[in-house]
Protein backbone atom coordinates (compact mmCIF):
# COMPACT_ATOMS: atom_id res chain seq x y z
CA UNK A 1 0.00 0.00 0.00
CA UNK A 2 1.41 3.35 -0.89
CA UNK A 3 0.40 6.97 -1.22
CA UNK A 4 2.30 9.77 -2.88
CA UNK A 5 1.38 13.46 -3.02
CA UNK A 6 3.00 16.82 -3.62
CA UNK A 7 2.01 20.29 -2.48
CA UNK A 8 3.58 23.75 -2.24
CA UNK A 9 2.62 26.51 0.16
CA UNK A 10 3.92 29.67 1.84
CA UNK A 11 4.52 30.61 5.52
CA UNK A 12 7.51 30.26 8.34
CA UNK A 13 10.01 28.12 10.84
CA UNK A 14 10.79 25.24 13.44
CA UNK A 15 13.41 23.68 16.11
CA UNK A 16 15.47 20.57 17.85
CA UNK A 17 18.36 17.90 17.65
CA UNK A 18 20.95 16.74 15.04
CA UNK A 19 24.36 15.27 14.23
CA UNK A 20 26.16 17.77 12.02
CA UNK A 21 28.31 16.97 9.01
CA UNK A 22 29.26 20.22 7.29
CA UNK A 23 32.02 21.51 5.03
CA UNK A 24 32.01 25.03 6.40
CA UNK A 25 30.71 26.94 9.40
CA UNK A 26 28.20 29.58 11.02
CA UNK A 27 25.51 32.32 10.92
CA UNK A 28 24.42 34.47 13.84
CA UNK A 29 20.82 33.31 13.37
CA UNK A 30 20.33 30.92 16.28
CA UNK A 31 17.31 30.64 18.56
CA UNK A 32 14.06 28.76 19.16
CA UNK A 33 10.83 30.66 18.62
CA UNK A 34 7.98 28.34 17.62
CA UNK A 35 4.87 30.18 16.37
CA UNK A 36 2.43 27.67 17.84
CA UNK A 37 2.08 27.47 21.63
CA UNK A 38 0.53 24.00 21.54
CA UNK A 39 2.79 20.97 21.26
CA UNK A 40 2.07 17.45 20.17
CA UNK A 41 0.98 15.19 23.07
CA UNK A 42 3.94 13.64 24.88
CA UNK A 43 6.52 16.16 23.63
CA UNK A 44 6.83 18.10 26.90
CA UNK A 45 9.35 15.62 28.34
CA UNK A 46 12.91 15.29 27.00
CA UNK A 47 13.23 12.63 24.32
CA UNK A 48 16.36 10.97 22.98
CA UNK A 49 16.31 10.71 19.19
CA UNK A 50 16.43 7.11 17.97
CA UNK A 51 18.47 8.20 14.96
CA UNK A 52 20.10 11.66 15.03
CA UNK A 53 19.64 14.11 12.19
CA UNK A 54 22.55 14.33 9.78
CA UNK A 55 22.75 17.88 8.42
CA UNK A 56 25.15 18.87 5.65
CA UNK A 57 25.88 22.06 3.78
CA UNK A 58 24.83 22.12 0.15
CA UNK A 59 25.28 24.90 -2.37
CA UNK A 60 26.40 28.27 -1.01
CA UNK A 61 25.53 31.36 -3.04
CA UNK A 62 27.12 34.68 -2.14
CA UNK A 63 29.77 35.48 0.45
CA UNK A 64 29.42 33.49 3.66
CA UNK A 65 32.40 32.63 5.90
CA UNK A 66 32.84 28.93 6.78
CA UNK A 67 32.06 29.52 10.46
CA UNK A 68 28.73 31.10 9.66
CA UNK A 69 27.89 28.36 7.18
CA UNK A 70 28.18 25.78 9.94
CA UNK A 71 26.12 27.81 12.39
CA UNK A 72 23.38 28.36 9.81
CA UNK A 73 23.28 24.67 8.86
CA UNK A 74 23.13 23.68 12.54
CA UNK A 75 20.24 26.04 13.28
CA UNK A 76 18.30 25.21 10.13
CA UNK A 77 18.81 21.52 10.88
CA UNK A 78 17.37 21.97 14.35
CA UNK A 79 14.39 23.75 12.86
CA UNK A 80 13.72 20.90 10.45
CA UNK A 81 14.23 18.24 13.12
CA UNK A 82 11.75 19.93 15.45
CA UNK A 83 9.13 19.57 12.75
CA UNK A 84 10.14 15.91 12.29
CA UNK A 85 9.59 15.34 16.03
CA UNK A 86 6.38 17.33 16.38
CA UNK A 87 4.67 16.21 13.17
CA UNK A 88 5.97 12.73 12.42
CA UNK A 89 7.90 10.69 14.96
CA UNK A 90 7.62 12.26 18.43
CA UNK A 91 4.93 12.16 21.09
CA UNK A 92 2.56 9.41 22.17
CA UNK A 93 0.76 6.97 19.89
CA UNK A 94 -2.00 6.23 19.14
CA UNK A 95 -3.54 9.70 19.05
CA UNK A 96 -6.09 11.65 17.06
CA UNK A 97 -4.93 15.23 17.55
CA UNK A 98 -2.01 16.61 15.56
CA UNK A 99 -2.09 19.93 17.42
CA UNK A 100 1.32 21.56 17.65
CA UNK A 101 2.72 19.68 14.65
CA UNK A 102 4.00 22.81 12.89
CA UNK A 103 6.12 24.74 15.39
CA UNK A 104 7.95 27.63 13.82
CA UNK A 105 5.83 27.83 10.67
CA UNK A 106 4.47 31.27 9.89
CA UNK A 107 0.85 31.76 10.83
CA UNK A 108 -0.34 31.49 7.24
CA UNK A 109 1.85 28.50 6.44
CA UNK A 110 0.82 26.69 9.64
CA UNK A 111 -2.82 27.14 8.64
CA UNK A 112 -2.04 25.71 5.21
CA UNK A 113 -0.08 22.83 6.76
CA UNK A 114 -3.01 22.00 9.07
CA UNK A 115 -5.22 21.85 5.99
CA UNK A 116 -2.62 19.54 4.40
CA UNK A 117 -2.10 17.57 7.64
CA UNK A 118 -2.22 14.16 5.93
CA UNK A 119 0.77 15.35 3.89
CA UNK A 120 2.62 17.52 6.42
CA UNK A 121 2.22 15.27 9.48
CA UNK A 122 1.64 11.66 10.53
CA UNK A 123 -2.13 12.24 10.70
CA UNK A 124 -2.92 9.35 8.34
CA UNK A 125 -1.45 6.75 10.69
CA UNK A 126 -1.30 8.36 14.15
CA UNK A 127 -4.57 6.84 15.35
CA UNK A 128 -3.65 3.30 14.26
CA UNK A 129 -0.07 2.92 15.49
CA UNK A 130 1.61 2.23 18.83
CA UNK A 131 5.22 3.05 18.01
CA UNK A 132 7.48 4.84 15.53
CA UNK A 133 11.05 3.76 14.80
CA UNK A 134 13.19 6.22 12.88
CA UNK A 135 15.36 4.70 10.16
CA UNK A 136 16.93 7.81 8.63
CA UNK A 137 16.71 11.60 8.89
CA UNK A 138 18.90 13.81 6.73
CA UNK A 139 18.89 17.37 5.49
CA UNK A 140 21.12 19.18 3.03
CA UNK A 141 21.03 22.95 3.39
CA UNK A 142 21.63 25.36 0.50
CA UNK A 143 22.53 28.82 1.77
CA UNK A 144 22.29 32.35 0.45
CA UNK A 145 24.86 34.76 1.90
CA UNK A 146 25.01 38.54 1.88
CA UNK A 147 27.30 40.84 3.85
CA UNK A 148 28.92 37.71 5.33
CA UNK A 149 25.60 36.56 6.83
CA UNK A 150 23.17 33.79 5.91
CA UNK A 151 20.03 35.52 4.64
CA UNK A 152 18.17 32.55 3.17
CA UNK A 153 18.17 28.76 3.14
CA UNK A 154 16.60 25.82 1.33
CA UNK A 155 16.55 22.58 3.33
CA UNK A 156 16.26 19.41 1.22
CA UNK A 157 15.21 16.67 3.61
CA UNK A 158 14.56 12.93 3.82
CA UNK A 159 12.85 11.23 6.77
CA UNK A 160 12.30 7.46 6.84
CA UNK A 161 10.55 5.65 9.69
CA UNK A 162 8.66 2.44 10.49
CA UNK A 163 5.37 2.29 12.34
CA UNK A 164 4.07 -0.54 14.51
CA UNK A 165 0.54 -1.37 15.65
CA UNK A 166 -2.55 -1.86 13.51
CA UNK A 167 -0.79 -0.08 10.64
CA UNK A 168 2.73 -1.40 10.00
CA UNK A 169 4.31 0.85 7.41
CA UNK A 170 7.66 2.06 6.08
CA UNK A 171 7.02 5.79 5.59
CA UNK A 172 9.28 8.08 3.56
CA UNK A 173 8.88 11.86 3.67
CA UNK A 174 10.96 14.01 1.31
CA UNK A 175 10.93 17.52 -0.02
CA UNK A 176 12.16 21.06 0.53
CA UNK A 177 11.60 23.76 3.11
CA UNK A 178 12.47 27.37 2.34
CA UNK A 179 13.56 29.43 5.33
CA UNK A 180 14.67 32.93 6.24
CA UNK A 181 16.17 34.34 9.47
CA UNK A 182 13.80 36.37 11.63
CA UNK A 183 14.83 37.87 14.99
CA UNK A 184 17.55 35.36 15.74
CA UNK A 185 15.81 32.22 14.50
CA UNK A 186 14.89 30.64 11.16
CA UNK A 187 11.31 30.60 9.91
CA UNK A 188 9.86 28.36 7.24
CA UNK A 189 7.83 30.25 4.68
CA UNK A 190 7.39 27.59 2.01
CA UNK A 191 7.19 23.81 1.84
CA UNK A 192 7.18 21.21 -0.91
CA UNK A 193 6.52 17.76 0.60
CA UNK A 194 6.06 14.25 -0.79
CA UNK A 195 4.99 11.31 1.38
CA UNK A 196 4.93 7.61 0.52
CA UNK A 197 4.11 4.55 2.61
CA UNK A 198 4.30 0.80 2.05
CA UNK A 199 3.21 -2.12 4.16
CA UNK A 200 5.91 -3.84 6.22
CA UNK A 201 5.42 -7.54 7.07
CA UNK A 202 5.60 -8.34 10.78
CA UNK A 203 8.72 -10.44 10.27
CA UNK A 204 10.60 -7.83 8.23
CA UNK A 205 11.86 -4.42 9.41
CA UNK A 206 14.95 -3.86 7.41
CA UNK A 207 16.81 -0.62 6.81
Amino acid sequence: MSTKRNRRARGAALVLVLALFASGCSSDDEGDDPTEKGRAPGLDEPRVAQVPLVATVGKVTGKLPPKRRTQAVTTVGRTVDTWFEAAWVGGDFPRRSMKGSWPGFTRDLAAQARHDRTLTSNAQLAGRIDEVTVVRRTVKVDLLGASKRAVGATARFRLVFDTDGDARRRVTVTGRLTLSPVKGTWRIFEYDVARSARAVPASRKDN
